[in-house]
């Protein structure tokens, strides 16, 4: 099976080739299936929106396409090709028309969480499956951390953003520790985003609250640089078409207080730490973390220090066993081959 997969070139701008953002699943997706035998090639293997140049397969009707990204963006073309597959990790449960018409011109598409396959089957005239998501193993191995003799730090990493619940976290760290007990949240985003300014401004009085912005060009440097420093991941994350900085965390041994909703219940098992309760109403549709469930959570995860330690070595393992992106090829790829076949030279 032969695989040319697709891209907004614009998309290539979002946080850079390495960073967070569409380019680095864009890639990964890639170099995994190659690693697993399936011959993929990228559309843009390399650059930005300024200077990527296009690839196309030597006989594009020998390969099946496969677009990636936000689907409004997708331009369907003359190419031969032997099936059309979408592949978007959009989370919102109401679409753009534009997107919509893009996406029922594919003959299946795949959505990263059952939770999106739920709404959206409903939407779109064609099939819709899961294709989970994943990292890079050897990128983020499992880190030793000491929860007795430091000062034990709450970690919220990630683009700090109202559908990140970042404003929550903060507002549940401050609601819940004193100013005597030896704890941190500490808040690392790859840019200082209007929240992350706000929150900073907000909170500067606290020195238990500290904000650091810093991007990481070299993928190899994440686990160290993100979350080497933190005990516990805080997650409270809105909505999430699969959210890699919780995969990340997991997979260095990092346990985690994740909310109970969107794409989180396919990545998150509680055994790898805590459920964050919704609270009792919605927000513009969306459920909400409850902010005294987090403080609840928080300080659980806070005195028994021991359980946080046992919770993130199964973290480590549920990822290893599930969160891996040819394991999420792997399971998808009868469908691609359905298709692939379906759609004979």
């Amino acid at each position: 099976m032969q695989i040319w997969l697709r891209i907004p070139k614009n998309m290539l701008t979002k946080g850079g080739r390495h960073c967070y953002g569409e380019p680095i699943s864009y890639d990964e997706l890639s170099w995994s299936m190659n690693r697993m035998g399936i011959e993929c090639v990228l559309e843009y293997p390399e650059g930005d929106a300024n200077d990527a140049i296009q690839k196309i397969p030597p006989n594009p009707g020998e390969y099946m396409t496969m677009w990636y990204g936000d689907p409004a963006g997708w331009i369907f073309d003359d190419y031969p090709n032997r099936g059309v597959i979408g592949f978007t990790r959009c989370g919102e449960t109401v679409l753009p028309r534009e997107m919509v018409e893009n996406l029922n011109k594919c003959d299946l598409v795949f959505v990263g969480s059952t939770e999106a396959k739920k709404c959206f089957e409903q939407v779109w005239d064609v099939p819709v499956e899961i294709l989970l998501g994943g990292i890079i193993p050897d990128q983020f191995p499992y880190l030793e951390r000491d929860y007795e003799n430091r000062t034990f730090t709450f970690l919220h990493v990630g683009s700090t953003q109202w559908r990140k619940g970042s404003d929550i976290a903060c507002k549940a760290f401050a609601n819940t520790f004193s100013p005597d007990e030896d704890v941190r949240l500490l808040i690392i985003s790859p840019g200082k985003t209007p929240m992350f300014e706000e929150l900073e401004k907000q909170y500067g009085y606290d020195n238990r609250l500290e904000f650091v912005s810093k991007i990481i060009f070299d993928r190899w440097q994440m686990a160290e640089e993100y979350y080497k420093d933190g005990h516990i991941l805080v997650y409270p994350s809105i909505m999430e078409g699969w959210g890699r900085c919780l995969t990340e965390a997991l997979y260095t041994g990092m346990p985690a207080l994740c909310f109970r909703a969107s794409g989180m219940l396919d990545q998150f098992n509680d055994g790898c730490g805590w459920w964050i309760e919704p609270d009792i109403e919605k927000f513009d549709g969306y459920a909400m973390p409850s902010v005294s469930n987090l403080a609840e959570k928080m300080s659980y995860a806070f005195e028994h220090k021991h359980l946080c330690k046992v919770k993130g070595q199964f973290a480590h393992e549920w990822a290893r066993d599930n969160l891996t992106w040819e394991i999420g090829i792997n399971k998808a790829l009868p469908m691609l081959k359905s298709v692939y076949e379906s759609k004979s030279l």
